[in-house]
């Protein structure tokens, strides 16, 4: 894995989702369709894409203790266990950041966002 050209990186992807996001309702993703589509559009994905950016902030704090433990080991069964516990850990720490930290500062942030463009404030998806 490299780290290289991090910010660029960044970047890049924010501002692809910044595309993808305002086009998508314009039909270009209508021909998004099939078994791919139909995964993707499944509860549990459209949870993981929800909780992403928090799953991606929170297992960083949580790999450097588990990476030590998966390290002291012994057994490919222990290191099974240690990396279930890691995901199970993560997605948890994910959900608590999301619906404590995340969903409620991007609510904060449209209703203040709203005051400058002059609408009506409105409810942030939090589904």
């Amino acid at each position: 894995m490299t780290y290289g050209y991090g910010w660029t990186r960044c970047l890049a992807g924010f501002f692809a989702g910044a595309l993808i996001a305002e086009y998508w309702g314009a039909g270009l993703f209508r021909a998004l369709r099939g078994p791919v589509a139909a995964l993707f559009n499944a509860r549990p994905f459209q949870y993981l894409g929800r909780v992403s950016y928090s799953l991606y902030m929170g297992h960083a704090v949580l790999k450097p203790s588990f990476s030590a433990l998966t390290r002291n080991a012994h057994s490919p069964e222990a290191r099974t266990l240690i990396i279930a516990a890691f995901v199970a850990v993560s997605l948890m720490l994910a959900h608590v950041l999301y619906e404590r930290i995340e969903a409620p500062c991007r609510a904060r942030f449209y209703r203040w966002s709203m005051r400058f463009r002059g609408g009506a404030p409105r409810e942030a998806a939090v589904n």
